[in-house]
């Protein structure tokens, strides 16, 4: 491919057709436009360059390179921004239909508060009805008490001696219960689908078959599953386990906690214990042993040791058991008297527990519907509040989301004249710049599009910067030092949107000056080098590696060969990573690496090889820029005081609509992620509501400093 050389015509129509014919673009008249808008737009180019060099005596190239750039940058930027406007679109219906939502909320908690009132009066009544009747009841049931309370007495001695003996037996078998805690815990740990993943072990590794052995042992005559002889279990290997333990897990298990039962009535057979106790013996036997093994057999085998420790402790003390059963008894015995006495105050009580009940009950329900009123109280408040904070954006966001709707059916034109701007109009001034965009690339553009019948893709007036950047992003420029006049603001939005990398011709470095601000952020670690400094090669690899900004200050009229592997972004992809050449070594390309190209010549002649890999931009100052700058160097010198404020307004302003976009983002953010009842959540509300105080205050304070701007304006102008 001859990169530098003219095309012929159909050679650049050709090109331009296969390069768009996948992209969605509309009706064929609207594509037959913009298949002939492309060369027309690189030829037109380059006959107004021929006119800038011989008034301007500016040399400016477009090359077939310039025009592959302006397709692949069609292609790019035109994705980029319909993909934007329906993220905006999507993001302002959501905060619309919240809004919708929580209005509609309004109504319906309205009617259920009226509804809610109603039951919480009548539960009142209900529950102050009951609340009297206990007051009678509970005096009968007193005096009655008082008269069981000595008959009690004399029972009671009895009771406090067997309580005694009681206290005395529980305390040695509860010397037995850490036992069958564990082992309670360690059959807890089990998992049905654990040991059900058992029974597909072919073979199990060593000591697990013998845990599960000794589980059959200790299950004989107790499970109908485990087949034995006599109590004895003769089959005990992998195989049998499998079938007569696994075959039913969760049965196997309700039998294993069985015989915790079976061991406290005395009904475990003594033989079962006898035969397990080999296994206890086995050095594996082991629960940490095992659970290197097979978790799930470490369970068991845990289980099987502390219930055989367990049982040997029951036995010991059957004979304080049978003691304890004795003292019971007696206790019985005693509590049996003392109820004939009681069991007429336990009637009473009883009659009494039911009326408290009901009026705990009566109370619950008239707390829970004050609660209820409450909370609907508080939700009705809580969505008013959301309503009226966000009254206005109702509007304006119904609004906004017509404009995006029909702003993006014009971003087919509108973006191709944005991309042509970008990549052909940085070298020129402002006349010449005008020139291409009002007089021949939109009339061009507007007179190939009539024939179409619907909305013509493109908008009357060709303000490439509605399409490139915002009010909030040209705000944050100027906060950084880009002067706020026209050209400079084009140029910014061409050194922001440019696929190659800028070429800046600053004689005043206003455009340097804005970069180094721009890029300030310690993240971006700018390096700002100069071609022949000896840390100049250490630095750029640094910055390519970390992603970083590299800033080449004042170029002569060629560049170093060494970097036009990074200008022309010729890169590797090894795996998942690209590589560019840097002298005699490859290194890393990071994706977020910036590179900015910087002369302070006022006219340079650069070869068609370096305008055509980078975009060239002409930051030269403007005869109205220089003169707004002289008028305020003039105004500082003679009335400092009006200068510094109206230095401080234009940051403030600056600060201002920066914000403002911060917060109607925080605003829809906000929305879009609430989940469950919006008007339930007082965080978010409270927060939407200093969001949109801090808006209102903004908007106010702004439209202040806007008068005051004026107002300075015209003291300047007098003075």
């Amino acid at each position: 491919i001859d990169w530098f050389q003219p095309w012929p015509d159909d050679a650049l129509m050709k090109v331009g057709q296969n390069f768009i014919a996948d992209m969605d673009l509309g009706d064929d008249i609207i594509r037959s436009g913009i298949e002939k808008f492309l060369p027309f737009s690189f030829l037109t180019v380059n006959e107004e360059a021929k006119s800038f060099k011989r008034i301007e005596r500016r040399h400016v190239y477009t090359t077939p390179k310039s025009y592959l750039e302006l397709l692949k940058l069609y292609r790019e930027l035109l994705e980029h921004k319909r993909s934007s406007a329906d993220q905006a679109i999507t993001r302002l219906g959501d905060g619309l239909q919240k809004l919708k939502e929580t209005s509609d909320a309004v109504v319906r908690i309205e009617e259920l508060l009226k509804i809610s009132l109603e039951e919480a009066e009548e539960k009142k009544t209900v529950a102050e009805g009951i609340a009297e009747t206990v007051s009678k009841e509970k005096a009968i049931v007193e005096v009655e008490t008082e008269k069981g309370e000595v008959e009690a007495a004399s029972v009671a001695q009895t009771q406090i001696e067997v309580s005694l003996q009681q206290k005395t037996v529980s305390e040695d078998l509860a010397k037995a219960e850490p036992a069958v805690e564990a082992a309670m815990a360690a059959l807890n740990t089990l998992k049905p689908k654990d040991l059900s993943e058992c029974k597909t072990m072919q073979k199990p590794p060593g000591g697990v078959d013998d845990v599960f052995a000794s589980t059959m042992v200790l299950l004989a005559n107790i499970w109908g599953n485990i087949q034995h002889k006599n109590g004895k279990v003769k089959e005990r290997g992998w195989d049998a386990a499998k079938k007569q333990c696994l075959g039913n897990v969760n049965e196997y298990i309700a039998m294993l906690k069985l015989t915790k039962e079976k061991v406290d009535d005395g009904t475990m057979p003594a033989l079962n214990m006898k035969e397990i106790r080999p296994y206890l013996l086995m050095e594996h036997f082991k629960p940490e042993v095992i659970i290197t093994k097979n978790g799930s057999a470490a369970g068991l085998c845990s289980f099987v040791i502390n219930i055989v420790i367990y049982y040997d402790i029951v036995i010991t003390v059957e004979p304080k058991r049978e003691s304890l059963r004795i003292a019971n008894e007696t206790l019985e015995a005693a509590n049996t008297r003392l109820a004939i006495v009681t069991k007429q105050v336990a009637e009473l009580q009883a009659k009494l527990a039911k009326l408290t009940a009901e009026l705990e009950e009566a109370d619950a329900q008239k707390k829970e519907a004050l609660d209820t009123v409450e909370k609907g109280q508080t939700k009705l408040d809580l969505a008013n509040r959301l309503t009226t904070a966000l009254a206005s954006e109702n509007d304006r966001w119904a609004i906004n989301i017509e404009v995006l709707q029909q702003d993006r059916t014009l971003l087919t034109g509108d973006v191709l004249l944005a991309s042509a701007f970008i990549s052909y109009v940085g070298p020129f001034t402002k006349p010449f710049r005008d020139k291409l965009m009002d007089e021949m690339f939109t009339p061009f553009l507007q007179a190939e599009f009539a024939a179409f019948e619907g909305v013509t893709p493109l908008s009357e007036t060709s303000d490439c910067l509605n399409i490139l950047t915002n009010n909030a992003e040209i705000a944050g420029w100027n906060s950084d030092g880009l002067p706020a006049d026209q050209v400079s603001t084009e140029n910014g939005a061409i050194v922001c949107n440019s696929a190659r990398w800028p070429l800046i011709i600053d004689p005043q470095l206003q455009g340097i000056k804005w970069i180094r601000n721009k890029e300030s952020d310690p993240d971006r670690h700018l390096e700002v080098v100069r071609l022949g400094q000896k840390d100049m090669l250490r630095n750029l690899t640094r910055a390519l590696e970390n992603g970083y900004t590299i800033l080449i200050e004042n170029l002569g009229e060629s560049l170093d060969a060494m970097l036009n592997p990074i200008i022309g972004r010729m890169t590797v992809k090894r795996g998942r990573t690209m590589y560019v050449k840097l002298g005699d070594s490859e290194v890393e390309f990071h994706p977020n690496f910036r590179l900015f190209l910087h002369t302070k010549l006022s006219n340079p002649h650069y070869p068609p090889e370096i305008q055509a890999e980078t975009t060239l931009i002409n930051f030269t100052v403007t005869k109205l820029g220089l003169e707004d700058q002289l008028l305020v160097l003039v105004v500082r010198k003679q009335r400092r005081d009006l200068a510094d404020l109206s230095e401080d307004l234009v940051n403030q302003q600056n600060g201002f609509l920066i914000k403002m976009k911060e917060l109607e983002d925080s605003i829809l953010y906000r929305l879009a992620t609430a989940e469950g009842d919006i008007t339930e959540d007082v965080g978010l509300i409270e927060g939407l509501e200093e969001t949109k105080r801090i808006s209102v205050d903004i908007a106010k304070k702004s439209a202040v400093a806007e008068k005051t701007q004026a107002d300075i304006k015209i003291t300047k102008r007098i003075s």
